[in-house]
């Protein structure tokens, strides 16, 4: 379950690689519950063996003194019923273990599917230092239920340093947009421009390194914060500590005995949920994208918290960078120089703003 949750977090930042520890880790683990199981089983069958043993010399003595059964009928009875039970047990046993293996490479093959092995194989390697300067959707339109559309002929031009904001309410589409601009969705009409170019496979996995995403929900993985950090690019101590600076998460961490090397555990559950979305929020100080996708990423955050982040958001990032931010509520302190509104699939752009 966590590395199927984690699915988009793993296409977006690359690293697909880095996670094959994960799955032999899951592989190993469930090999160990199993093993665990069988014990289990074994000794509660000795336990019920020896029930049946009990409950036999009852039937023996009932039947032998109540019933007037010849002993050596009865003896010969319980043999064959003995005999068949063994056969009985062992086939429900193997259609069991059958349906419990087909289960297993059920949810394996679904898992490999959802990471994308098939196309990371053919893409991993592909990275470009070429900036995202523009991103634009012509008539996109995309529903989750046929007749229910969620995006309904959206069109939209971004440029460098734009600084936009999304608002809108809770099931109106502000996800599904954000999805469907950093590559992760492909919609049902329409087209996705990065870079003046289609936004296909080989355009996403060029590009995904210029791109950061996001949210409330993001999956955090089960190794240390550095890692989490990091992921598979080298840095200097001082920006990843500068990074923790700018979302206010320095001091937490430098109380942690292990400081960087803490480990969060599976989805971060040794972090509350606002140092899970500001660890994820550090990535966009310490990676400094092109192009940044901010869905609810200030959700968890108490209002001075969020106040002093958005504040560094206004001031890090090179200037030429994209930075859509999509919020129920938006920050107040957010600087933007455009002003989208979603609802019903339908997006419409305000003449609203604020700068510096």
């Amino acid at each position: 379950r966590d590395l199927s949750d984690s699915s988009s977090r793993v296409r977006v930042d690359g690293t697909e690689e880095l996670i094959e520890a994960d799955v032999l880790g899951v592989v190993t683990k469930q090999k160990w519950q199993s093993y665990r199981l069988v014990r289990v089983k074994a000794q509660f069958s000795s336990i019920f063996d020896g029930f049946g043993q009990i409950q036999l010399l009852v039937i023996v003595l009932l039947s032998t003194t109540l019933l007037e059964v010849p002993i050596e009928s009865l003896l010969i009875l319980l043999i064959v019923f003995a005999k068949l039970s063994n056969y009985l047990g062992r086939i429900t046993g193997g259609i069991q273990a059958l349906r419990v293996a087909e289960a297993k490479c059920n949810r394996y093959r679904d898992l490999i599917q959802r990471l994308g092995v098939g196309d990371f194989v053919a893409h991993k390697k592909i990275r470009s230092s070429e900036k995202i300067f523009q991103v634009s959707c012509t008539n996109v339109g995309f529903a989750y239920e046929a007749d229910k559309p969620i995006l309904d002929d959206i069109s939209l031009e971004l440029k460098q340093g734009d600084r936009v904001l999304l608002t809108g309410g809770s099931g109106n589409g502000k996800t599904t947009l954000i999805d469907v601009l950093s590559g992760l969705i492909i919609p049902d009409a329409g087209h996705v421009m990065l870079n003046q170019r289609p936004l296909n496979r080989e355009q996403f996995y060029r590009l995904r390194s210029q791109m950061i995403l996001a949210s409330s929900t993001m999956y955090v993985f089960d190794h240390s914060i550095r890692f989490n950090l990091a992921l598979d690019i080298e840095y200097d101590e001082e920006q990843l500590w500068e990074a923790l600076r700018m979302v206010e998460l320095h001091n937490f961490v430098a109380d942690c005995s292990l400081g960087l090397d803490t480990v969060v555990g599976p989805n971060g559950e040794q972090l509350s949920v606002g140092q899970r979305q500001r660890l994820l929020f550090a990535r966009i100080f310490l990676r400094k994208p092109s192009l940044a996708l901010l869905d609810e990423a200030t959700a968890n955050l108490d209002p001075e918290l969020e106040a002093k982040v958005v504040d560094n958001l206004n001031r890090a990032p090179d200037s030429s960078a994209i930075v859509f931010l999509v919020a129920h509520k938006p920050p107040p302190n957010f600087q933007y120089n455009r002003h989208f509104t979603i609802a019903n699939g339908l997006l419409s752009e305000q003449t609203s703003w604020r700068g510096s």
